[in-house]
């Protein structure tokens, strides 16, 4: 067994609500495997692991199963390529519940692990770094297109929203009001 499998062993097993790499744990990891750790050992299991802002690193699946990243990746990827941003909050809510909540305490720990897990064209493509009003072209046009190609020209806003999951209903809901020509909201009679 080599020192890294070993190491990755021990870590596992003795941390399993994370790790940070200090000097104390990687005297501590030493003397659990009876040898010498590389400073490049580390820094290799290190990377292939999510480290929170608080540089706690954990691995993967401490996080969430393999189905759940995969879907998670694909799901952000394909949104981003049709509408050009995302939510960090409207994915973080439809995620939260299959995630370990004591790791991605929130959205912004949510957004970390997206940085972490996609490519880099699509992890910071959210849209709390941009302005509602600026750069919706892309959005507004794919929101457009698909009220009229889908659903004719008229939708409910429950359906909508549940067809773009990657905005909270409240940006989504801006981004109709303040950038869409074409699209507004009527009130349905009871």
């Amino acid at each position: 067994m080599s020192s890294e499998s070993e190491l990755i062993d021990v870590i596992r097993q003795k941390y399993t609500y994370g790790i940070k790499f200090d000097p104390a744990s990687k005297m501590m990891l030493e003397n659990m495997i009876g040898k010498e750790i590389t400073d490049e050992e580390i820094e290799e299991i290190k990377n292939s692991m999510f480290t929170n802002k608080d540089e706690i690193s954990f691995f993967l699946d401490s996080i969430t199963d393999e189905t759940t990243l995969v879907e998670i990746k694909t799901n952000v990827v394909a949104f981003v390529d049709t509408y050009g941003k995302y939510e960090q909050e409207a994915f973080f809510g439809k995620y939260e519940n299959k995630i370990n909540k004591t790791i991605i305490r929130n959205a912004d720990d949510f957004q970390d692990l997206l940085e972490f897990i996609l490519p880099k064209k699509y992890s910071n493509k959210t849209l709390v770094r941009l302005r509602v009003g600026q750069g919706m072209e892309k959005i507004v046009q794919a929101i457009e297109e698909l009220v009229t190609d889908k659903f004719g020209g008229t939708v409910s806003f429950d359906t909508l929203k549940e067809e773009i999951p990657g905005f909270t209903e409240d940006r989504l809901k801006q981004i109709i009001d303040n950038n869409s020509k074409k699209l507004t909201f009527i009130d349905s009679p009871l």
